[in-house]
């Protein structure tokens, strides 16, 4: 049994003495969203939480993980795919990942396991059905107003965009990374309407001030580009589509879909139910024991 003398953070100490498998994740909506897809029951054997110091992105996440895995190996951590592409390898093991759930190879990151999808908001895009929910979304005088046929063309045109602004992004990490680039891309940058050659203006303007040539830029965008048609290239256009999905910027996606069609924010619950019963939901609940002893 460990010296309490050692563990003098209150959380920690809990999470040490509850003897339930406790998978720390970056923000509420998160939680929530695994809670939904791992289903009922299993509040005894697994808890899904935030990190006491709060905080935006992995970082707090995985350095709660490090700490406290060192007294206590039923902690783990859950966060967005996104994160494994600043990790040697971390973009491939993304995009030939088959499972819910990756991890990668790397030390520092013991107990991190990672999402498939860029980040969870691209579950909801994957499997919800979010083309029923905005034709139905309508008061009763606007009904058939909107049909499912354009409804989809809109939401796949979306998701093209987000997932060209997420290979940008991707490229972004992996410099940033390898100390070539200072911070990496803000996807808000690609909510607006810019032409095609006003976008890339801009583009170029944010990386070269982030201290990277343009030209190094578009070597490894190109790289990953490489990587991405090998990966597609045997594929039928449907799961093409559902991998544009996965790897796009959904919570940007979703937001851009959200504000086209004024939907209110919390379609996203009704989405998550959707979820619940969904092949997928089971999928991720097994890959998730599966990988944190349960």
């Amino acid at each position: 049994m460990a010296n309490l003398s050692q563990i003098s953070d209150t959380a920690e100490l809990d999470n040490k003495y509850i003897g339930k498998v406790v998978v720390y994740v970056e923000a509420e909506s998160d939680a929530n969203l695994f809670e939904v897809l791992v289903g009922p029951g299993h509040a005894e054997r697994i808890e899904f939480k935030t990190t006491p110091e709060g905080g935006k992105g992995c970082g707090p996440t995985t350095a709660r993980v490090k700490r406290e895995r060192a007294t206590n190996s039923k902690i783990f951590g859950l966060i967005d795919g996104e994160a494994a592409t600043s990790s040697h390898l971390g973009f491939e093991k993304m995009l030939s990942c088959l499972e819910p759930i990756f991890v990668v190879d790397d030390p520092e990151l013991e107990g991190v396991l990672f999402l498939a999808d860029h980040e969870a908001e691209n579950i909801l895009l994957r499997h919800a059905d979010i083309c029923h929910f905005i034709v139905n979304d309508t008061p009763l005088a606007g009904m058939k107003s909107r049909t499912a046929d354009d409804v989809r063309k809109y939401i796949n045109g979306i998701v093209d965009r987000y997932f060209s602004s997420a290979i940008c992004k991707y490229t972004s990490a992996r410099l940033h990374s390898a100390k070539a680039m200072a911070g990496i891309l803000d996807s808000g940058m690609f909510f607006n309407d810019l032409s095609r050659s006003k976008f890339l203006r801009l583009l170029q303007a944010k990386v070269v001030a982030a201290g990277c040539s343009w030209e190094d830029f578009r070597t490894e965008l190109d790289t990953l580009r490489g990587l991405i048609k090998t990966r597609f290239a045997t594929m039928e256009d449907e799961l093409k589509a559902e991998e544009r999905k996965r790897l796009s910027d959904g919570k940007s996606a979703l937001a851009r879909i959200k504000h086209q069609f004024g939907v209110s924010k919390s379609w996203e619950g009704h989405l998550a139910n959707e979820l619940a019963s969904l092949p997928y939901a089971a999928e991720f609940r097994e890959n998730v024991f599966r990988r944190t002893g349960l």
